[in-house]
């Protein structure tokens, strides 16, 4: 037997610290999640250059990234629809086939709205991540067309303007397409960000390692957050919560400074067997299962008799009152209308605790 020629490319320990920690603040709260994790994410990007060479990348991202999304929403609505038949509720698209117009809107539910919210399938919500993704890696090989020095500078000068226009113009609230524009380009800011600090690592590693930077981000986020609002945001709604929209992305970034500095210095640390490294190395199934895991255990809790039916949707992904369907109009709101399996407002239905 002969050895293989090639192996695998050795894993870079900061990286794996630094998604160690971002699946730790998934299962804590989806806090920082997302900006966090495509800011990493930007860590492992390359410019292809020419076109035969984007779309020859983008071909791959299509099966690692879109066609694996959809892999698991064909699993997940399978498994929603069954759910739904013992009385179980965990999303407001249950897979319908009730008539043609039920199975027109499942199918819609199952190909568009991922498009457009990503949370039709509650035990496949955080997925959402992997799709999005996608869509900014497309972004990102357009607006940085080449490796040229200073491109990608240039690009991040454009796209802070841009991004908080569009973070602006998504305090309304959007629940169709516009809601998908205004959280890829909340992703691409930060996916751009680290794709420029480490091309221009020489530079700005120095300074965002040293030990001043850690104190300083640290002062700055609590005399933003207790001066000029909070800092938490719902970006995954396209609605960062705070009408001064550069308060989040400010203290956001300081926050992701921080833990960057964190997780070098755990890097260097840890051995290779750390539990914090290992969690780093098995992000996307975590992000991918973990709201399953909190199921499993909910319906353990209900084997036991320690919950109700009821409770099992609830505990899993909070409750409301009622859920809007994307690319519903707002007439529907008003008027209450519920249409069953297929309707823009389902009252009484589970919403994510995000």
């Amino acid at each position: 037997m002969t050895a293989r020629a090639t192996s695998a490319p050795a894993r870079d320990p900061h990286v794996d610290a630094m998604l160690g920690l971002g699946i730790v603040f998934v299962v804590m709260g989806h806090r920082y999640q997302p900006d966090y994790l495509f800011f990493i994410s930007g860590t492992l990007v390359r410019v292809q250059q020419g076109l035969p060479a984007k779309l020859r990348f983008l071909g791959k991202k299509s099966k690692t990234q879109l066609l694996r999304y959809f892999q698991y929403n064909l699993f997940f609505a399978a498994v929603t629809w069954l759910l739904s038949q013992v009385g179980v509720p965990l999303g407001y698209a249950i897979p319908s086939f009730a008539s043609k117009t039920a199975m027109l809107q499942s199918l819609r539910d199952f190909l568009v709205v991922p498009f457009l919210d990503g949370h039709q399938y509650h035990l496949h919500a955080a997925a959402w991540f992997l799709l999005q993704l996608y869509l900014v890696h497309i972004a990102f090989q357009l607006v940085v067309y080449s490796a040229r020095r200073g491109l990608a500078l240039a690009a991040l000068a454009l796209t802070v303007p841009v991004t908080l226009l569009l973070l602006r113009a998504g305090l309304a609230d959007f629940d169709d397409w516009r809601m998908t524009g205004v959280r890829t380009s909340f992703a691409f800011l930060f996916f751009l960000l680290e794709y420029v600090l480490k091309s221009e690592q020489a530079r700005l590693r120095p300074v965002l390692l040293h030990p001043a930077a850690l104190v300083v981000a640290f002062a700055l986020v609590n005399v933003l957050a207790v001066n000029f609002g909070n800092i938490r945001y719902n970006v995954v709604l396209g609605n960062i919560g705070n009408p001064r929209v550069y308060i989040p992305v400010l203290t956001t970034a300081l926050i992701v400074a921080m833990v960057y500095q964190v997780a070098f210095h755990l890097s260097g640390w840890l051995n290779e067997g750390a539990a914090l490294l290992r969690l780093g190395r098995a992000t996307l199934p975590i992000l991918l299962w973990h709201f399953s895991v909190f199921f499993a255990i909910n319906a353990l809790l209900f084997a036991a008799g320690l919950i109700t039916k009821a409770q099992l949707s609830d505990r899993t992904t909070g409750s409301s009152s009622s859920r809007r369907r994307p690319g519903c109009s707002t007439s529907s709101r008003r008027s209450s209308r519920r249409w069953p399996s297929t309707g823009c407002w389902r009252e009484g239905g589970a919403r994510l605790r995000l």
